[in-house]
């Protein structure tokens, strides 16, 4: 479950880079495997990445080396693993530091929640980014919400997905929490791509 982590730190470093990508139209939906998902519906979003196995958008924020990332990855997992199993390995993936020189003041939690019908730890996790910097605020904070799910069609397919900020705040805000939440309601759980497998 590493992969999901490693991949929205990428889109991260993807936005830092300068590079402006075509903006998305609002509301526009995207196929991955095992799942759909709906873009935000406000403007100035575009996408990162879009395959099967994963979709990034992402949104620059008011600041430069201020930006907003929406994901969702899929995760092949060992299908004989009780539930109790999986979500104690997601809840590592999600909660530990596996990066401290890069991230500071690590704070991380999760729960076990059931979400449309899938068993799911629910994270949200939060750290100063000891090597990044946004003008004229200095320190960097990443806050991150979201779930890692075992798939409701498929024990061996988990799905992440992943509201991400990256700003001078050390706390998402109310409009922030409502944009993650609205995205995270719109994704799907189908069988799509399940032949690929």
């Amino acid at each position: 479950m590493k992969n999901a982590i490693l991949f929205v730190l990428l889109a991260m470093g993807l936005l830092s880079c300068g590079a402006v990508p075509s903006e998305i139209t609002s509301r526009t939906g995207f196929n991955v495997i095992g799942a759909t998902v709906i873009s935000p519906n406000e403007p100035g979003w575009f996408a990162i990445t879009s395959n099967p196995g994963a979709v990034a958008l992402g949104k620059f924020g008011g600041l430069q080396g201020e930006s907003r990332i929406v994901s969702v990855s899929i995760i092949q997992v060992d299908g004989t693993l009780s539930d109790a199993s999986f979500l104690a390995d997601a809840k590592s993936a999600k909660t530990v530091n596996d990066n401290p020189a890069r991230l500071k003041d690590f704070r991380a939690s999760s729960q076990e929640v059931t979400f449309k019908r899938a068993r799911c730890i629910r994270f949200e996790a939060r750290a100063q980014n000891a090597t990044a910097r946004v003008a004229t605020a200095g320190a960097v904070y990443e806050n991150n919400v979201g779930y890692t799910c075992r798939h409701p069609l498929r024990r061996d397919v988990a799905v992440d997905f992943t509201f991400s900020s990256r700003s001078a705040s050390n706390a998402l805000s109310t409009a922030e929490r409502n944009l993650a939440e609205s995205f995270f309601d719109s994704i799907q759980f189908n069988d799509n791509y399940f032949d690929q497998l």
